[in-house]
């Protein structure tokens, strides 16, 4: 293969240590290399030194032999997509894809031919005359692609360029790289976080830690081969047994057998099941062995209903350096039912894959489907997925099969609500959007586009635990159900700020006395910086204008603005730019790694890190006054679904004692019922928070609305 791009020792280092080394990488002609890696790791930095927009401070960047390392980004060969489409809002899709070309100063005629093959290409030609604010997230970003790709570049640089879309419009996009890419057969270099995106996407993989390339190889090999924990930790999920001095055994969930017994087996383990998650068409298994637990997992099937308990997450932490990765090659389907909950993992090779295992219905009651719609973090994921499951086991489990669509955040909410809207207005009846969660401002969201009779109300008398029910809402009485709290706090490191702010202008001169130890996550991408700009912007409105969807307080937006743009310059930096992290896990990823010393951040969110261990110790959360903005999430019946009762019988499961300690368990959730009747060690984290003094919005679209003021004045540089 003819080697299209080279680097060679090429190392970045800032003033405080931070950035990349050591970094010996090729990149074949026509290929898709993926840097993949957790937040903070270097693969933007690395991306950067290969466009020229990061001066190397070691080594060699190379393009077909020829030494670019000095060259600035006009002058190289090279074109990059950033995460924000920084499209030009005034110009039609055909104007931003002629806009370089002009630059070049191409011919008219060679212009118009050019792009009527891009339009073409990128199945919007009909698209050509209007204009970015008009179109999707993923027409967007299809057009920034368009715009590098017109151009004809030798590489194409691509960093998480579909970070902001949601799940369904992230993979219908990689598959439109995959095709244009081979259609042009242009070397490009993808960076992302995202692990199935590099495996779905790449030719080869290189994998980022701190700074540093610590394996490249192909999707197969960087899954099956993986050099050591940390690469197998990384990609997919992995299991580690200790088997002898500086030695663990690894293997994947898939790759198990369970059988009846030990005695013919002798690399089995014998296992006591914790928990099972139906996932559709697999179970996921927590299984307890003697020391430690692991996740398997099985062929859908019935299983026997398990009390939970308390899972350990120290696991990865006490494994040993790998010396020698086994992983084991084991069967994929179960062979026998489960009896009390026990299992024996049996490392097997060369085996049939066919199951003897029989699903017996042991029901004679008539079972019908309900569905509930949700997006979110993945805590809010974990969180009503065990929701779900406990419903399923409930006495009306047996009458309604719950089941979970989530959509994890970015821009999901309005995804979900795009979908409802345009069902509900091309007349569907009869959908499975049976039930979805919705906070106060999201309600007014979905009136104001779809009409008040979007939702239906809720049968009080099919409530029974109604009363239980210590919340109201601001909007939507009667539709919203609440089921759980929730707001943004300040998360600090108390190692490092020992007097946290108390005000919100205590806030903003801390973050101006101390220049790069704070971040806030871009807006559109989710809510922790959303409330941080909103709180900003709205603390100079009257108390009526968090409330309202009026139009009229847009007009007074530009003294927080303004404030913004005034703290622009002390954000975290990395490469000497200032960066917004994408999502909320963005900025609390440079909480946990020291990168910054506070952020605001959701309450839920930082008490499941810590408590799981993943931020350290000394983080801790306060409130500052006014209080950032927060959350009260909702139940909520579409009138397009086709399961009421169902819905109805959910949302009085929510407000148990059962549904609302899982809540407090998993999502450190502000409960609804009375405080007396939880349980969950979950509540010293919420101790400390008063609730009183929650600030609950609803905007409607000018939440929406406020996130692009923000992209276009600050997201995309401070003018």
């Amino acid at each position: 293969m003819t080697v299209k791009l080279a680097l060679h020792e090429v190392a970045k280092e800032y003033a405080n240590g931070d950035g990349i080394h050591h970094i010996n990488l090729t990149v074949n002609a026509g290929e898709i290399l993926t840097i993949l890696g957790p937040s903070g790791c270097g693969k933007s930095t690395l991306l950067r030194t290969i466009g020229g927009f990061e001066k190397v401070t070691a080594g060699t960047v190379q393009i077909e032999d020829q030494d670019i390392t000095d060259l600035p980004p006009e002058k190289r060969p090279t074109i990059m997509v950033f995460q924000g489409y920084n499209l030009w809002a005034r110009m039609t899709v055909y104007q931003n894809l002629e806009f370089g070309l002009k630059l070049r100063k191409m011919s008219k005629p060679e212009r118009h031919q050019r792009i009527d093959e891009m339009l073409t290409m990128l199945g919007m030609a009909e698209m050509a005359d209007k204009y970015p604010q008009q179109l999707s997230g993923g027409q967007q970003q299809r057009v920034a692609i368009g715009r590098a790709l017109v151009l004809r570049p030798e590489i194409l640089l691509l960093d998480e360029p579909y970070s902001a879309l949601d799940a369904k419009i992230r993979v219908q996009m990689r598959e439109e790289l995959i095709n244009i890419q081979r259609r042009l057969h242009i070397t490009t270099v993808f960076v992302t976080h995202d692990q199935e995106e590099a495996m779905m996407l790449s030719t080869r993989i290189a994998v980022m830690k701190a700074g540093e390339i610590v394996q490249v190889g192909t999707p197969s090999e960087i899954y099956n081969e993986p050099k050591n924990i940390y690469v197998a930790s990384f990609i997919g999920q992995m299991n580690f047994i200790d088997a002898g001095p500086q030695t663990v055994n690894a293997f994947r969930p898939e790759d198990v057998r369970i059988v009846a017994n030990t005695a013919d087996h002798t690399d089995a383990y014998q296992g006591t099941v914790q928990q099972s998650t139906q996932m559709g068409h697999y179970s996921q298994l927590t299984v307890r062995l003697k020391d430690r637990s692991v996740i398997l997992f099985a062929p859908r099937m019935r299983l026997p209903s398990i009390p939970k308990i308390p899972q350990s997450n120290s696991l990865l932490k006490k494994s040993k350096p790998l010396q020698r990765s086994k992983l084991m090659k084991l069967w994929h389907k179960a062979t026998v039912g489960l009896a009390a909950g026990a299992l024996f993992l049996a490392g097997l090779t060369g085996c049939s894959n066919q199951s003897s295992a029989n699903a017996k219905s042991g029901s004679s009651v008539k079972q019908t489907s309900v569905t509930l719609w949700a997006g979110g973090s993945q805590n809010v994921k974990d969180g009503m997925s065990k929701i779900v499951n406990a419903f399923n086991a409930s006495p009306e489990g047996k009458k309604y099969k719950l089941n979970l669509q989530f959509i994890l955040s970015g821009t999901s909410a309005a995804s979900l609500q795009d979908r409802i809207v345009a069902a509900q207005k091309a007349g569907q009846k009869k959908t499975n959007y049976d039930l979805i969660l919705a906070s106060d401002a999201e309600y007014a969201a979905y009136t104001q586009l779809g009409g008040k009779d979007i939702f239906q109300k809720y049968d009080k008398s099919a409530i029974s635990n109604l009363k239980n029910d210590k919340a109201t809402v601001g909007a939507g009485a009667g539709y919203l159900l609440p089921y759980r709290g929730t707001t943004v706090v300040l998360a600090y490191d108390s190692a490092k700020v020992k007097n946290p702010p108390k005000t919100d202008k205590e806030l903003y001169a801390w973050i101006k006395a101390n220049p790069g130890k704070f971040a806030y996550n871009t807006p559109e991408s989710g809510g922790a910086g959303a409330a941080f700009v909103q709180t900003a912007v709205y603390n100079y409105l009257p108390k009526a204008a968090l409330t309202s969807s009026d139009t009229k307080w847009t007009k007074q937006w530009t003294k927080g603005l303004t404030l913004l743009k005034s703290l622009d310059s002390a954000m975290y930096k990395s490469g000497g730019k200032v960066v917004y992290p994408n999502k909320n896990q963005g900025s609390m990823d440079l909480l946990a790694n020291g990168q910054v010393a506070m952020i605001p951040a959701w309450q839920d969110m930082t008490a499941v890190a810590l408590q799981a261990g993943t931020l350290p110790a000394t983080v801790k959360m306060t409130q500052i006054s006014p209080a950032f903005t927060g959350n009260l999430d909702s139940l909520v019946i579409p009138t397009i679904g086709s399961n009421k009762p169902g819905a109805e019988a959910v949302m009085n499961f929510m407000l148990t004692k059962q549904a609302q300690n899982i809540l407090v368990d998993t999502m450190a959730a502000i409960p609804v019922i009375d405080k007396s009747a939880i349980t969950s060690k979950n509540l010293k984290y919420i101790k400390g928070l008063n609730a009183k003094d929650f600030r609950f919005p609803s905007t409607g679209s000018l939440s929406a609305e406020l996130n692009k003021e923000w992209n276009s004045q600050i997201g995309n540089g401070v003018k």
